[in-house]
């Protein structure tokens, strides 16, 4: 059995915040909530200054 692989055997991976391509995947795989690099730092930024003034409250009360 010859498995070769081409260029339908995979599909597209996309941003799912801002619709970026980011590249290409076996078409069985599942991918769940897949982020660019761009959209994780704004991710990780708005996280970290919410953990910011929770901890803030926290320590105030």
């Amino acid at each position: 059995m010859n498995l070769e692989m081409n260029l339908y055997d995979k599909k597209i991976v996309k941003c799912t915040k801002c619709g970026k391509t980011i590249g290409e995947v076996e078409i069985d795989v599942k991918v769940v909530c897949v982020m660019c690099d761009n959209c994780k730092i704004e991710n990780k930024q708005k996280d970290s200054s919410y953990d910011f003034l929770n901890k803030r409250m926290i320590e105030t009360m």
